[in-house]
């Protein structure tokens, strides 16, 4: 096999050199820029954020503050425990399955996107207008890989 040639011109090896030696300095200025720019980059996104489709870019804490209420609201009005096996330690791992496959509007119409994305007046319409069923990750991936049908879940297995 013929070695991998590495071309590094001289101009290359100084900068790598020189990132090196002031490692500590580069992300001094770095952490220092974020932070000088930091509100108006947050008050930017929160502007594109709220004129944009919901599905494009949010701001971290907004999505924070919209899963901490949803998740809060979900735990309240839900019996949030897997119909199939009773699990219910972590809720994190909890996973709503569309009952009704055309209620879905794509792949990524999950659960904890909602949580996420959607305010809490948005989340409880939709989960009210979603005939959903909870279930622990393990019994989800093997109803919709075909391990058990979803007449059994409901007989109560």
């Amino acid at each position: 096999m013929a070695a991998i040639r590495q071309f590094a011109t001289p101009r290359i090896l100084y900068k790598r050199e020189y990132r090196e030696e002031n490692k500590d300095k580069l992300n001094r200025q770095q952490r220092d820029l974020y932070a000088k720019n930091r509100d108006e980059k947050c008050a930017q996104n929160r502007k594109r954020y709220r004129a944009s489709d919901s599905s494009k870019i949010y701001h971290r804490n907004c999505a924070t503050e919209n899963y901490e209420r949803n998740k809060e609201w979900l735990i309240q009005n839900r019996d949030l425990k897997c119909a199939r096996c009773g699990y219910k330690e972590f809720t994190c791992s909890i996973d709503g399955h569309h009952l009704n496959p055309s209620q879905k509007k794509n792949n990524n119409d999950l659960l904890t996107k909602w949580l996420r994305r959607l305010s809490l007046k948005s989340f409880i319409k939709k989960i009210e207008e979603t005939d959903l069923m909870f279930l622990c990750r393990n019994c989800h991936t093997g109803l919709c890989f075909g391990k058990w049908d979803i007449n059994d879940i409901r007989g109560g297995i």
